[in-house]
């Protein structure tokens, strides 16, 4: 069996699968910005 990567969210403190969590990044422009890769 694979193990499912687990992502703490910052607003609720749950854990929740990688796959189901966004990723928001800012830019070195300063821009705030969801970043589909996920990296």
């Amino acid at each position: 069996m694979k193990k499912i990567p687990m992502r703490r969210c910052l607003a609720t403190n749950q854990s929740f699968p990688k796959k189901d969590l966004l990723r928001i990044v800012r830019t070195p422009e300063g821009e705030v910005k969801v970043d589909l890769t996920g990296k």
